[in-house]
């Protein structure tokens, strides 16, 4: 049984058991009234009901507890819900990529938590996370207006560039070159902040900024990406996917 199915019905078990925890309470009622009018024939069959009642309730919630099974936090790691997830989301029409143990739906990033139990979507942790459920979850963010604000990352970029380039010499009169490794640096320098924004985060908003074209400030200042070259400088590539899951790269900038 697939994950989604057991959910179902698990679901089904839990709802059988209300019903019967929802009769079972109906004739609690009736027992109670009987018992406050002294009507001994209602009591007995209140009494019979009730009996029948409460093991009606056991048996649907051991029902259940039979049927759940799963290992979730195993079904995470090995794939099986990833799996899961991709038919759900595909279902919906909504397009899910995997890379560098991310998983990209454009503008969102998420990453599965196994053990937690929980599934981190732009450093949000959703712990509903039935596949259906989620699939519609991500659908639904992927609909916001995007709060990404172009002019005020631009403007962040510049300054973090100049933070690190006032550091170097400059050849030739041309702007230095920056990696954008350090630029991330410089923008996280603050304690447990490359947590709150990873270098997966700061890839993808290159990318919107860089497929918007939003490069020139308001203040006529101008920025370039460089692209790697050389084994060495390839290790401080960052990768982040396009909304049609092609693979794109940045590695440096300069502004001018």
């Amino acid at each position: 049984m697939q994950l989604e199915q057991m959910f179902a019905q698990l679901q089904a078990d839990a709802g059988a058991a209300l019903r019967a925890t929802q009769a079972l309470a109906s004739h609690l009622k009736q027992l109670v009234a009987a018992a406050s009018d002294g009507n001994v024939r209602d009591i007995e069959r209140s009494l019979a009901e009730s009996r029948t009642g409460c093991e009606a309730v056991a048996q649907h919630v051991d029902n259940a507890a039979t049927q759940w099974r799963w290992d979730i936090s195993a079904a995470m790691e090995d794939g099986r819900y990833l799996k899961e997830l991709e038919a759900a989301a595909a279902a919906l029409s909504v397009q899910l990529y995997v890379a560098d143990d991310r998983i990209h739906c454009f503008p969102l990033i998420a990453k599965l938590l196994p053990h937690e139990l929980a599934v981190d979507i732009d450093g949000v942790r959703h712990r509903a996370i039935r596949p259906t459920k989620l699939a519609a979850e991500i659908k639904k963010r992927q609909a916001r207006p995007a709060r990404f604000r172009p002019e005020t990352f631009l403007q962040a970029l510049v300054d973090a560039y100049d933070l690190v380039a006032g550091l170097r010499e400059v050849a030739h009169g041309l702007p230095p070159v920056v990696r954008l490794i350090d630029i991330h640096g410089a923008l996280t320098l603050l304690p447990g902040s490359e947590r709150e924004y990873t270098r997966h985060e700061f890839a993808r908003d290159l990318y919107r900024l860089d497929e918007g074209g939003h490069l020139t400030t308001r203040q006529g200042r101008r920025l370039e990406f460089s692209a790697a070259t050389g084994a060495k400088s390839r290790t401080s590539v960052l990768t982040t996917l396009t909304r049609d899951g092609r693979v794109k790269e940045y590695w440096g900038i300069s502004v001018s």
